[in-house]
């Protein structure tokens, strides 16, 4: 029963890298732009700045 469900597991984990893959290179130039932009700028030193703890209550939570 576990070789039923290997090659799905294995075909569907496949393409979702290679669609990962692909849209990480196509929104590559997007994210270099926006790197650059003063407002962004700050708001990176400022996340830098904080200590480990503090920079976790940045992250979401469900």
């Amino acid at each position: 029963m576990t070789r039923v469900w290997n090659t799905p597991a294995f075909i569907i984990a496949t393409v979702y890298f290679v669609v990962d893959g692909v849209f990480s290179h196509v929104t590559r130039p997007i994210t270099v732009w926006l790197a650059r932009k003063k407002l962004l700028e700050r708001a990176r030193l400022w996340i830098t700045s904080l200590r480990p703890y503090p920079s976790l209550a940045l992250l979401p939570y469900r």
